[in-house]
Formats: C-alpha cells, sequence, structure tokens
C-alpha cells in the first residue's frame, strides 16, 4: 500500500483526536490500515524514528515536545493493538520498509 498523498492537517487532527480519544470512540480500537497510514504519514513528514526509542528523545530537533509526546502515545497504541502485520512480521519492519521503498 502506497501513500502518495498525506494531507498534513489531516495526520494532525488524527493525531490529536486519536490521543483526545475522539478515535477510539469513532473506530473502537486501532487497525491496520490506520497504523500503516499513521507510519507512512510520519516517514512523509520527516518524523519517522525508530520505535523501540522514545519519540521525544528522536524527534527534539524537529517538532514540539507535545506533539512528540503525542506521536509516542499513538505508537504506543499501535503496539498494544497486537496487529498482523504479516510479511514487515511488525512496525518496525513497516518502518524499515517505508523507508527503504520511499514509500
Amino acid at each position: 500500500m502506497q501513500y502518495d498523498f498525506i494531507d498534513r492537517e489531516f495526520f494532525y487532527d488524527f493525531i490529536d483526536g486519536f490521543i483526545d480519544g475522539d478515535f477510539s470512540k469513532e473506530h473502537k480500537t486501532m487497525k491496520l490500515q490506520d497504523a500503516k497510514f499513521f507510519l507512512a504519514t510520519l516517514e512523509k513528514e520527516g518524523l519517522m524514528y525508530h520505535l523501540d526509542d522514545r519519540a521525544v528523545d528522536c524527534l527534539n530537533q524537529v517538532t514540539s515536545p507535545e506533539r512528540a509526546e503525542q506521536i509516542q502515545k499513538t505508537v504506543d497504541e499501535i503496539y498494544s493493538a497486537s496487529l498482523d502485520w504479516g510479511k514487515f512480521e511488525c512496525p518496525i519492519g513497516f518502518s524499515i520498509h517505508l523507508t527503504n521503498t520511499g514509500a
């Protein structure tokens, strides 16, 4: 799945809604498609980091601490959802694929 167009405003609304609980009410749980969209948007926006590390530590030069904390909370939710990543095995595998393919 390739994401050619990423709407920056939608991305930040997505993060804010997810953190504020709006996302959870609407979708009930994190879905694989949502997780992939989120990670693809991080890549496109230059906010991708190694997901085993903390976003606040890795993104302090490119975004605010508050935004980095929101990103971290969404990444934590992705991991909590225990999604089936197929051939990518995990969110990090998918992120590596995004980076390597420029998707």
